[in-house]
């Protein structure tokens, strides 16, 4: 691992090289080093964020594009296809109110099942495309995980791909939404839709879904959603790592998002948080500022904890 970044030489399972910062002897193993003149010493990230100057959560962003760069290629190339299939006179993108500008700035593509065929072409070996998730195998064929959905790409903190959503707009009994599977580099409850485009200097609006997101986003609101899960754990620890401090958790205003609230109240009980539920007669913030635009949305109520925990009938000490 080390040798990757330093030159030096292996002696019986250990990394000898100069060390960069003092210029002494630098001893490393498989996951750490140690310097015996300037006493530098910790695992990979320690190091890079060392030698960078930059924070370890940024070395460790480093270093998994490093690991990972195959599948950032295929997943980009795979967004690039999506993105010159998608139609912007489509019926659903119209009825959604959204234009081919915002589309092409959010990458928003379309799944015609014909992705194999492209990435062949391109020279990327299929089995890179199923390590990504874009591609799966049933009996001994590559199939498209993917086909006829609206797609939506996942990016990281970085603006890297990570994965896909992809919608169904048609009838059919399929899931509405479809996430990429989980890869080395793609855990959907660790991940937010939008993250890439967050000022963490302003209030965050943690939403449920894609549309949400992507809506408020083009009216100016510094939105993210959550893959359509609840809110937990890894979404709050990546909050955490871009130093964001104030919240508003903005889901639907069905029961469905009441409970979605309240299970994300325990996960981000270390933040300032608001909550913003009651949207009129309108069932989400991307309808509501559809049709009230951006100043009426702003100015909508929002509850402190305390008062969204007793107006849902809820014992505080059941969330806390």
């Amino acid at each position: 691992m080390f040798s990757n970044f330093l030159n030096g030489e292996e002696i019986n399972g250990l990394f000898f090289a100069d060390c960069p910062f003092c210029g002494g002897q630098m001893v490393c193993n498989e996951r750490e080093f140690v310097c015996y003149d300037c006493g530098e010493h910790g695992d990979i990230a320690d190091f890079l964020a060392k030698k960078n100057r930059v924070s370890k959560t940024t070395a460790r962003w480093q270093l998994n594009h490093e690991n990972n760069k195959d599948l950032f290629y295929v997943l980009e190339k795979a967004c690039e296809y999506y993105s010159s299939r998608l139609n912007y006179e489509n019926a659903y993108l119209e009825k959604r109110g959204i234009t081919e500008e915002t589309a092409k700035v959010y990458r928003l593509g379309w799944a015609d099942g014909n992705l194999i065929k492209f990435l062949e072409n391109e020279g990327i070996e299929l089995l890179t495309a199923q390590r990504a998730g874009l591609i799966k195998l049933k009996g001994n064929t590559y199939r498209d995980v993917f086909y006829k959905r609206l797609m939506f790409p996942i990016f990281n903190c970085q603006g890297k791909i990570i994965g896909f959503g992809g919608r169904i707009i048609e009838n059919s009994d399929a899931p509405k939404y479809l996430n990429s599977p989980e890869t080395k580099i793609f855990q959907k409850k660790e991940c937010l839709f939008g993250v890439q485009n967050l000022d963490i200097k302003k209030p965050v609006y943690l939403v449920e879904g894609y549309m949400d997101a992507l809506t408020l986003q083009s009216y100016g609101i510094n939105a993210v959603a959550a893959l359509g899960t609840a809110v937990g754990s890894g979404h709050a620890h990546l909050l955490r790592s871009l130093k964001v401090n104030n919240i508003i958790l903005s889901l639907d205003g069905d029961n469905a998002g009441v409970k979605n609230a309240l299970k994300g109240l325990t996960a981000l009980k270390e933040f300032n948080v608001q909550i913003l539920c009651n949207y009129g007669e309108c069932k989400d913030p991307d309808e509501f500022i559809r049709k009230n635009g951006k100043e009426a949305f702003e100015l909508l109520p929002l509850l402190s904890v305390e008062k969204f925990k007793l107006k849902s009938g809820v014992n505080p000490v059941d969330i806390l």
